[in-house]
Order: C-alpha cells, then structure tokens, then sequence
C-alpha cells in the first residue's frame, strides 16, 4: 500500500510470523524493521510511536485513535511482545 494512502494504521510493517504468540521473527527481519522505521523517521519526523500489531488496541479513545466502523475489531497476537521489545531497544537513540 503507498505510504501516502490512509488505512487502519498510518504507516505499516508486515511481518511473515509472530503469530498466536510465538517469538520467530528473525535478526534479519528485526534489521529490516529498524532500517526501515529509522528511514520513515527521516522522511516524516513527527513520527513519534511505533507499535506492534497486538498493542492497537491500547490506543482505543486516545489522541491517536480514529474509528471510522466502530464494529470492527480484531484480536491480534504478532509480532508480539518480546519482539518489539528487542526493536525498540534498536531503535533507542534513532
């Protein structure tokens, strides 16, 4: 999807795993995330949060939350906690 387009999220990664729970997401892919969130920082600096899949719903009814179908919602398990903890300790100064 172009970055320019607007979806459920503003910018999103997809990653191949993560899923129900499981901690499979390579150093590979960890690289690549990094990468490339550090390049959409330079390009958008009001970037400001980054957040896995499974911690949308954190957001619901804050400043960052936009419904437009209240009556969709899903539950999402990836790429899951341990992963985003080692991405956001990479990107820790960016």
């Amino acid at each position: 999807m172009p970055e320019t387009w607007m979806a459920r999220h503003t910018i999103g990664i997809k990653n191949v795993g993560g899923v129900n729970g499981t901690d499979d997401l390579s150093e590979a892919q960890l690289e690549a995330n990094a990468r490339l969130i550090r390049d959409l920082k330079s390009r958008y600096p009001k970037i400001e949060t980054v957040i896995g899949h499974h911690e949308y719903r954190t957001l619901e009814n804050g400043p960052l939350w936009r419904e437009k179908d209240a009556g969709y919602r899903t539950e999402k398990s990836d790429p899951g906690e341990p992963f985003m903890t080692r991405l956001r300790a990479r990107l820790a100064g960016s």
